[in-house]
């Protein structure tokens, strides 16, 4: 059994687009190489939930599906004649296996480069904006440094200015009472 099976939306299918067990399907990309199991299981996949409806993909081998390919080119474009010669191109499939650049994917190219652009512009605003945020906050905190710095000496200060006139008033106070006492002793002796 192979490790891989090739699936595409079946030519017949109306469907352009088709998402199944967490992956799209284009019809106009033609074959899509998956693994076994996801294969087995788009297999089973069908346009509606009728069990009568049609099947979406065509689920095949690689040599089943270069077979498909071949047949349906020959029916859409037969073999040249001396009377209507095919001219030579380039080799091209359609496997998924190889890219080709087709006006969509150069769509979808250039509106990924749109949005990588916003991306990009959104990403330099918002981190010139936390750059800007970390200023404000490191100057913020440098003017509470020096508030709280402030509120230190204040308080030393006050503490300072304060101590000193408690001594006084002590001082005042020790010599009141030695004036006190010493006129209790003169009055106490007269």
């Amino acid at each position: 059994m192979p490790e891989t099976l090739h699936v595409r939306i079946k030519p017949s299918n109306q469907r352009n687009l088709h998402g199944a067990h967490g992956h799209h399907f284009l019809k106009e990309k033609g074959w899509y190489v998956v693994d076994a199991g996801l294969g087995h299981a788009l297999k089973k996949e069908r346009m509606h939930e009728h069990p009568e409806s049609a099947k979406v993909f065509d689920v095949v081998t690689e040599e089943e599906a270069r077979e498909l390919t071949e047949s349906e080119r020959k029916k859409v474009d037969p073999a040249g004649t001396v009377d209507a010669p095919k001219f030579a191109t380039p080799a091209h499939s359609s496997f998924a296996s190889e890219r080709d650049e087709s006006s969509e994917m150069a769509a979808i190219r250039r509106q990924m480069a749109e949005m990588q652009s916003q991306f990009d512009g959104s990403w330099k605003m918002i981190t010139e904006k936390a750059k800007s945020l970390e200023a404000e906050l490191a100057e913020a905190r440098a003017q509470a440094a020096q508030a709280a710095e402030r509120e230190r000496k204040l308080q030393a200060d006050l503490e300072a200015a304060t101590a000193p006139k408690a001594e006084t008033k002590t001082e005042s106070e020790s010599t009141a009472k030695s004036k006190s006492a010493a006129k209790s002793e003169s009055t106490a002796k007269s």
